[in-house]
């Protein structure tokens, strides 16, 4: 669920955004009817009761989640409403009157300049449509006491609000909820004109034919815009992600068997989860010069490089000696393993078992006069609810711990640790400049670092001479 949400709260949920100020609109909506047209209110409230209750039933997981989860239902709202170039620091009072300004801007003189979002500078509305908004808004201005009109302009003022309260605004993707009243204003407004202009006597055509004229130049300047101008804009691929799409494309084609990485982690996965139509095959990590998610035994394992992360091509071959570094590509470089070959990491005879969570399969130490690099190879046996943190302890022969490092796994938690999923973990550690020369056993497992509780029993690695 947690995952979901996370894909879900990104570029994509600005229907999520606007449907969270839905209930505004009814509670307005109801307000209205109190205070204006009570015999409706008295007419539908069993209704609208019902229909309350029914949303709630249906919201009530999510409700249920939020509560436990306060961060996930407004983590995006609070970031939305203190970045970008419209925000007066500590006022957002102002930062909201003004953006009041910009949406209206937006509408009908200055545009939205991103250009994932608007063909840059556009207004919300052409020409035509700005003069039959305005009219539209008029006429249901004229006839605010009329239920239905009322409710357009209640539903038009709530669905303005995600835009307003942005520090971007106009934003136009969060204007999405306020496109459906918009273009009821419009033809309202172009209905009105019509019925001041054609005459009872005239023939019926003649109004269909008038609805043509009127919006023909309109959809002239709306085909040109977006489908020749905005399409042939050079800087459109980029901001679409086009790049990421492809990789997408080309992880989806991968055998099934296939592990997949992406590396380093990034916030902005969507694109390339809607190529890939399956979100859990593919994995990201980071600090792969530490640690290694190296896939499952004797299955093909497929690494998706970023620019910034290519140092570790050589930590890479040495885990896979079959590896074959591919060409590069448009915003990253392939690193396939076949799945049958050597894989050179750590490996012992004996495995030792973690209770029912991990084995560990292998390990090396590399000893220095100053540190120990330490490489544990893991075997994840069960899937992991919790981000434990891994530890290599340096014990006298008092079982005291003299020289240690805990952390959890560098870049890749183990909530992400698939069953049957090999990590391998290179763990530093500093050894005290004043150490006792002596024997002194290396140790490591797992604990939960809120609670402190083990996981498991710790694992002797071996015994070492150190501080001489």
């Amino acid at each position: 669920m947690v995952r979901c949400l996370r894909i879900f709260s990104g570029s994509g949920c600005v229907h999520l955004r606007c449907s969270r100020l839905l209930p505004l609109l009814y509670v307005g909506f109801g307000l209205y009817l109190s205070l204006f047209d009570r015999p409706s209110l008295r007419t539908h409230l069993s209704g609208m009761g019902v229909m309350a209750v029914v949303a709630f039933i249906t919201a009530l997981p999510l409700l249920i989640f939020f509560y436990h989860y306060p961060y996930y239902f407004s983590f995006r709202l609070a970031y939305v409403a203190n970045r970008g170039a419209g925000i007066i620091p500590g006022n957002p009072a102002m930062t909201w009157l003004l953006n009041v300004g910009r949406v209206i801007g937006g509408f009908f003189w200055q545009g939205e300049t991103h250009l994932r979002h608007n063909l840059p500078g556009r207004p919300y509305l052409d020409i035509i449509q700005r003069i039959l908004f305005v009219v539209g808004l008029v006429i249901a201005a004229w006839r605010w006491r009329k239920p239905e009109t009322a409710f357009l302009l209640i539903w038009l003022g709530v669905m303005l609000l995600p835009s307003i309260l942005s520090g971007d605004a106009p934003h136009f993707g969060r204007l999405v909820g306020a496109a459906p009243p918009a273009a009821m204003l419009v033809a309202l407004g172009a209905t009105g004109l019509l019925d001041r202009l054609i005459r009872p006597t005239m023939p019926q055509w003649v109004t269909p034919v008038a609805l043509a004229i009127l919006f023909l130049p309109s959809l002239y300047w709306t085909t040109r815009d977006y489908f020749v101008t905005y399409a042939n804009l050079p800087d459109l691929p980029h901001d679409f992600y086009q790049a990421d799409w492809q990789m997408g494309l080309f992880a989806a084609s991968q055998p099934s068997d296939a592990a997949l990485y992406l590396t380093p982690t990034q916030e902005e996965m969507a694109t390339i989860y809607f190529a890939l139509q399956d979100p859990d095959r593919l994995r990201s990590f980071s600090e792969g010069e530490t640690l290694i998610p190296a896939g499952f035994p004797q299955q093909p394992v497929l690494y998706l490089l970023r620019p910034d992360e290519l140092s570790i091509v050589e930590r890479l071959s040495e885990l896979f000696p079959i590896g074959v570094p591919g060409s590069e590509q448009d915003g990253y470089t392939p690193f396939e393993v076949e799945g049958e070959g050597e894989r050179n990491w750590p490996m012992s005879p004996t495995p030792v078992t973690i209770g029912e969570d991990f084995q560990l399969t292998g390990w090396d130490i590399d000893q220095t006069a100053d540190s120990l690099l330490v490489t544990l190879s893991w075997h994840v046996l069960r899937e992991q609810d919790r981000d434990l943190t891994v530890f290599v302890h340096v014990e006298d022969d008092q079982g005291q711990v003299v020289a240690q490092t805990d952390r959890p796994p560098a870049g890749y938690p183990t909530t992400e640790w698939r069953p049957g999923e090999v990590v391998v973990d290179q763990v530093l550690v500093e050894l005290p400049s004043d150490l006792a020369p002596g024997s002194y056993t290396i140790t490591t497992g797992f604990y939960y670092l809120p609670t402190l509780e083990r996981i498991g029993d710790a694992i002797p690695l071996a015994t070492l001479s150190l501080g001489e």
